[in-house]
Parts: structure tokens; C-alpha cells; sequence
């Protein structure tokens, strides 16, 4: 059983999102529904009035959106290179915060496409690239009768998704090259997310978690054992100015998302981040097996020890850059 000892700062905020699954007349009523309930439940889907429109395909503007809302992003990034994304438009902030969160990084030619729809490949290397996961091996797509549609740029990032058991595919194909529908999008960040901590209340419900939790508030955690992973969004900022871990065994990854001071007392399989300007703070005691900070600026420490800086990431080549994005910015 885990036990679970909260200590409770004044500045974690309590999040409550007021639209219900009930708000919609067209919630539907078949094997989207739990995901749909909790995309609704967690604020990653809004609607559009009393209409949800889970038939509808998902665009890359309202992608973003869910992305940023699922991870608690806060900081854009300047949109004044694309032509193609209007200020006044609705999804702009969702779409620069998106942009910082290197969801979606343009075709190179000026522009966003906002309201292109999005296929099913491009939304599985979406959340592998956001889970920081290591490209998987080809062979496991092997056997999906249509393996040899996935784009040689998606191939990893998709064999990721499926060696980890968040793609399954539906009847023995994966249709990459389909669009991908809200409702279906919405399964698949179920499959992937099954917790969105907002506050200390929410911590009660790990008992009933069977896949990965999103940290969206600075609460500290202690005394705390998980078998899955520990994602801390993108928007968590501590004003302690660090936040702290402490006794929390992780069987499997912490990701960070946010550019902060993890200060960790306990044991994980991985802490990784690809974020710039994150500091690893390690107790003398801790055991981890793996560690991987690659964005600029990152740092490890171990108690009582000098700080070690990661050497910057080196910059792609240009060719080769060119060709990873030929089909999706």
C-alpha cells in the first residue's frame, strides 16, 4: 500500500476545472467515453458550446491547445516568423506556448498551418517527443499489416509509442496516414495519462492509477512509491525555487517539462528532460539508474559535491534536419 505524507506549502494552488462531461449534448455514449469524460474532467477539451464534436478532426491549432492545458504550460514564444497565425486568432497564445513546448516548429517557409488536420502518426510522435521517449526499434511495427506506411521520420517515435503500450492499433493496422478525430486523440492521452495532480487532494487518488501521473501545481512530494511515470509539466514553478522530492521511489521515469530545480531523496529507473535551464539536485542516498539532461543549461549535483554542468546539445545538421521534417513540422 503507499503511504502518502503531504507537506502542504501556501502557494500550491488548487485548480478546479467547472465544465462537466454532462455539459455536452453530444457526449457519446460508446468506448470514447471515459477518455472523453476525463479530457473533459481535466480541462484538456472545453468544447464548443453544449457541443463537444467528438467525430471531428483534430487540427494542429486545437492540439495545441490540449497539449498546452494537459501540461500547464505558461510561456509563449515568438509567432512573428509565421505568417499563417493571426494574432486576434483564438489559438494563438495555445499555439506559442505550444511552440516553446517544441510541439509543433513549422515547416521552415513561415508557416504554422494551424488549421491543418492532424494524422494519427503525427499525434504518436507529438506525445513520444513530449515523454521524451527513446526511439523504439522499426520491428515492433512489424507486425501491424500496414508497418510500411509509417514514414520513415515517424518510425521511431511510433515503435516508441507502441514498446510502451500506448498504441495498440485496431484490427492489426495502425493507419498512420489517417487523420486522427478528437475523440480518438482524447483515447490516446488516456492511454498515456491516467492522473492530473492539480493539488494535494488529488495525491489520494494514486491508489486507483494504473499508468502515468502529470505534476501541474508545486507540491512536494514525500513518502511516496509509484510504478509509472511522473511527468512535472511545464508550468510547474516553485517559489521556494526548488521543489522538492523527497522519499519518493519511482519504478519507472520522472520526466521534466519545466525548467526548475528538482532537489530528489529516493529512487527512480530514469529522470530525464529535454527542457533547458533544469538542475538536478541528488542526495547523497538516492539511486537512480539512468539520467538524461540534454537541454542548455541543465546541471546535476549530488550533495556535497561541485556542480556538474551537461556540455550544450550540438546543433543538428542542416540536412539532415531538413529531412526529419520533410512531413511534419
Amino acid at each position: 500500500m503507499r503511504k502518502f505524507l503531504i507537506v502542504l506549502f501556501s502557494f500550491v494552488i488548487i485548480t478546479a476545472f467547472g465544465i462537466t462531461a454532462s455539459a455536452f449534448d453530444d457526449m457519446p455514449d460508446n468506448w470514447a467515453t471515459p477518455a472523453l469524460k476525463s479530457a473533459v474532467e481535466n480541462g484538456l477539451l472545453t468544447g464548443d458550446g453544449n457541443l463537444l464534436k467528438p467525430d471531428d478532426y483534430i487540427t494542429r491549432a486545437q492540439m495545441s491547445a490540449v497539449m498546452v492545458r494537459a501540461f500547464g504550460a505558461v510561456e509563449e514564444k515568438d509567432l512573428s516568423e509565421f505568417t499563417d497565425v493571426s494574432k486576434s486568432a483564438w489559438y494563438y497564445s495555445y499555439l506559442a506556448r505550444a511552440y516553446q513546448m517544441n510541439i509543433f516548429l513549422g515547416d521552415g517557409a513561415g508557416h504554422m498551418t494551424p488549421n491543418d488536420c492532424v494524422t494519427r502518426e503525427q499525434a504518436f510522435t507529438v506525445l513520444s517527443r513530449v515523454l521524451c521517449l527513446k526511439d523504439g526499434n522499426a520491428v515492433s511495427l512489424e507486425k501491424f499489416d500496414d508497418f510500411a506506411l509509417v514514414s520513415e521520420w515517424a518510425k521511431g517515435a511510433v515503435s516508441a509509442m507502441v514498446e510502451n503500450g500506448y498504441v495498440n492499433g485496431s484490427n492489426g493496422r495502425l493507419d498512420p496516414k489517417s487523420y486522427i478525430t478528437r475523440a480518438q486523440f482524447a483515447q490516446l492521452m488516456y492511454n498515456v495519462f491516467s492522473l492530473y495532480i492539480d493539488s494535494a487532494t488529488d495525491l489520494a487518488k494514486l491508489d486507483d492509477v494504473k499508468g502515468n501521473v502529470v505534476l501541474r501545481c508545486a507540491l512536494p512530494l514525500e513518502n511516496i512509491s509509484f510504478e509509472h511515470d511522473i511527468v512535472i509539466g511545464d508550468g510547474v514553478s516553485s517559489p521556494l525555487g526548488f521543489l522538492p522530492f523527497k522519499d519518493v521511489s519511482v519504478t519507472g521515469r520522472i520526466v521534466v517539462r519545466a525548467g526548475i530545480c528538482l532537489d530528489f531523496d529516493g529512487k527512480a529507473g530514469e529522470i530525464v528532460s529535454n527542457t533547458e535551464n533544469v538542475k538536478l539536485i541528488l542526495s547523497k542516498d538516492s539511486v537512480v539508474s539512468d539520467i538524461s539532461l540534454s537541454g542548455l543549461n541543465s546541471s546535476i549535483q549530488k550533495e556535497a559535491d561541485d556542480v556538474t554542468t551537461l556540455p550544450e546539445t550540438p546543433p543538428v545538421d542542416s540536412d539532415e534536419e531538413e529531412d526529419l521534417w520533410t512531413d511534419f513540422h
